[in-house]
């Protein structure tokens, strides 16, 4: 059975009163939308125990949830332990990209994060903000269906990562489904992973 907001907000109370707690969040393949985004955020301001937080493939979940996520990180980027972050599958929009590129500003913990599904102004803004993540090693993201990348947003994106000092890893799928995989030593060279 899927989860609901309303099973997302029963667990969210339960967990902000648990003390032994600690762990990851996994969430995906639910039913969930913003209301979920932010019932984890209030959770999220009690317990800090929560290593990693998966949201991936909850289609109605928005960049409101990147948004309320961000603000309850960054409002403790330097205490917060969490690890990792995924949307995957989740279209967050320009506004969520944003959001969350300004959390790797000043989360120095988060280590991987999956963007979810990234339109082309969304792929200029990850390469516009690259250089400006203060810890993040993994990113990964899928080419949106509603937007292709143009060549110009593609190298603003492998300029960026040119000029990263934290980024190791970088995972990319394409709307043809073909899975990509950059060296940010060289990230003109791309690897297919078919």
């Amino acid at each position: 059975a899927m989860l609901t907001d309303a099973d997302v907000e029963n667990l969210c109370k339960a967990l902000k009163v648990n003390t032994k707690f600690h762990g990851a969040l996994y969430l995906s393949d639910n039913l969930l939308t913003d209301q979920s985004g932010l019932s984890i955020a209030d959770l999220l301001q009690k317990n800090r125990e929560i290593r990693a937080l998966s949201l991936s493939n909850n289609s109605q979940i928005t960049y409101k949830t990147a948004e309320f996520i961000s603000e309850c990180l960054k409002s403790h980027a330097k205490t917060y332990p969490i690890l990792h972050l995924e949307f995957a599958g989740c279209n967050l929009g320009e506004l969520g990209i944003r959001q969350l590129c300004e959390l790797l500003e000043q989360n120095d913990s988060i280590k991987l994060i999956d963007f979810g599904k990234i339109d082309d102004q969304g792929l200029k803004l990850l390469g516009e903000y690259a250089t400006k993540f203060v810890a993040i090693e993994t990113i990964r993201f899928e080419e949106s269906e509603k937007s292709k990348w143009s060549k110009d947003s593609m190298n603003c994106f492998i300029q960026g990562l040119k000029n990263s000092d934290v980024i190791l890893n970088v995972k990319v799928e394409l709307i043809d489904n073909a899975s990509w995989k950059l060296d940010t030593k060289t990230p003109e060279k791309i690897q297919n992973e078919k």
